[in-house]
């Protein structure tokens, strides 16, 4: 079918596309910060595995450097034992050495799992190092490409705009302004398919003259949310 009903249903499809390319152009900057935040995390990460892991040398050396200063006590202990001269200085002396070989005992065992996890966490580093450059090269390459996507985006919205001007032209002088004012309002969502008798917008039905009016190529309301109806593209023609 040829003529209003046909140009309706032309003009919604371009408006329809036109209004996902430009919510394409919309969103090709918020996907460049996704990425911008996504190199950032990963950063942060690396960056929070370099400082758990330098923390944890230093925690280390705090515990080897403790470890030296408890075995110069019990060898001052065991040199102290040749010149002592009562069996409780002597007793006493023993206790201390066994109270500090059980303190060596928990800083060499402590220095053993620090050095292990050392080893762990040093080699886990470049899996963090990795996902930064992933994640860098990420957002380099969108970047490089976006400039030329939002071009042929807006390319593509140049020649949908000219199509769907050249679709508006042919709407009768006497729908003009019954036109304008609906999709000033509701821009693509003011046309509707009408489906089976039923507006595909809101399921309402139309009445038998509504559907002759179609037939007959006027423009009709939908009764219910106001929608430009048209006909699908095959339609039976008025007998």
């Amino acid at each position: 079918m040829s003529g209003l009903v046909s140009t309706l249903r032309a003009i919604h499809r371009h408006r329809k596309n036109i209004r996902d390319l430009r919510e394409q152009l919309k969103k090709l900057p918020l996907q460049e910060k996704v990425c911008q935040a996504r190199l950032t995390a990963r950063q942060e990460e690396l960056k929070k595995a370099q400082e758990d892991l330098k923390k944890l040398k230093v925690k280390v050396l705090e515990l080897e450097s403790a470890l030296k200063t408890v075995n110069q006590q019990i060898a001052k202990y065991e040199k102290q034992k040749n010149d002592v001269e009562s069996k409780k200085e002597f007793d006493a002396l023993e206790s201390e050495i066994e109270q500090s070989k059980k303190k060596r005992g928990e800083l060499e065992d402590e220095i053993l799992n620090g050095l292990t996890e050392i080893d762990e966490r040093t080699a886990k580093l470049p899996d963090f190092e990795q996902a930064v450059q992933a994640a860098k090269a990420e957002l380099e390459g969108f970047a490089k490409t976006m400039a030329e996507r939002q071009g042929n985006l807006n390319e593509q919205i140049k020649r949908a705009e000219e199509l769907l001007r050249q679709e508006e032209e042919k709407i009768p002088a006497k729908y003009r302004e019954q036109y304008t004012r609906i999709v000033k309002g509701m821009d693509a969502d003011g046309f509707s398919l009408l489906q089976d008798r039923f507006c595909s917008a809101c399921s309402t039905e139309v009445t038998n003259q509504n559907r002759n009016d179609l037939l007959q190529d006027r423009l009709v309301f939908c009764q219910a949310c106001s929608r430009m109806l048209y006909l699908p593209e095959e339609s039976p023609t008025p007998a």
